[in-house]
C-alpha cells in the first residue's frame, strides 16, 4: 500500500506541485490526489510510475510505519525563516549573509534545509559580492553619463546610494518571490549556482 504521506512529503520536498508530479510521472492528477488524501491504494504501475518521478525506489514510498507531515512542515518553517532572515541586509550590514548561515548550519541535517537553504544561501552570498562590485563601477559610470550630458561630474554619495537602494530592491524583490515559491511547494532560485 503506498503511504499518502510519504508521497506528499517526498513531493514538496521535491518542490513539485501534484500537477507537476502528474506531469513527471504520466499519471492523472485525479490519481495523485486520491492517492494524497488516502482514498486510493494504488497500483504497482502507480507505485512504480511515482517512486521513478521522484527518483526514489518503490519501497521508499510503502507504508512501513506511521508517518507525520509535522516534519515537512517544520522544515518549511526553517527554510521561510532562513529566506526572510536575508531580509535584515535593510538593517545590519552583511546580515543577509550571517542570519541565513547561522540557521542553515543549525538545519544542516534538514532535507530541504540542505537542497533549497544552499540555493538561498548561494544567492545572498552572490548577490553580495555582485553589489560590492556594482557599488564601485556604479560611480563611474554615473560619472560618465553626467559628464557626457550635463557637463558636470556626478555627486558620488549619491550615486552610491541610488545603487545600493536598486541593488537592495532586487533582493528583496527575489526574497519576497521565494517565500511565495516556498510557500507554495515550487522549486526555489533554480538559475542560482551552488557555491557552497
Amino acid at each position: 500500500m503506498i503511504s499518502k504521506d510519504k508521497v506528499k512529503e517526498q513531493r514538496k520536498i521535491k518542490g513539485l506541485s501534484q500537477e507537476g508530479l502528474s506531469e513527471k510521472s504520466g499519471l492523472s492528477i485525479r490519481t495523485i490526489q486520491r492517492i494524497e488524501k488516502g482514498l486510493s491504494e494504488g497500483s504497482p504501475h502507480t507505485l512504480i510510475s511515482i517512486a521513478k518521478a521522484l527518483d526514489l525506489q518503490n519501497e521508499d514510498l510503502l507504508i512501513q510505519e506511521k508517518t507525520t507531515t509535522n516534519v515537512v512542515d517544520s522544515d518549511l518553517g526553517t527554510l521561510k525563516l532562513m529566506n526572510l532572515s536575508a531580509l535584515s541586509i535593510l538593517v545590519i550590514p552583511l546580515g543577509n549573509i550571517i542570519f541565513p548561515s547561522i540557521i542553515f548550519r543549525k538545519n544542516k541535517s534538514n532535507i530541504l534545509a540542505n537542497k533549497s537553504g544552499r540555493k538561498i544561501l548561494s544567492f545572498q552570498i552572490l548577490w553580495t559580492l555582485i553589489t560590492i562590485l556594482f557599488l564601485f563601477l556604479f560611480p563611474v559610470i554615473m560619472n560618465l553619463i553626467s559628464l557626457t550630458f550635463f557637463h558636470a561630474p556626478a555627486r558620488i554619495e549619491v550615486s552610491v546610494m541610488i545603487g545600493y537602494i536598486f541593488s537592495a530592491a532586487i533582493n528583496v524583490f527575489i526574497t519576497v518571490s521565494t517565500a511565495i515559491k516556498i510557500a507554495n511547494y515550487k522549486t526555489v532560485l533554480s538559475f542560482v549556482p551552488n557555491v557552497l
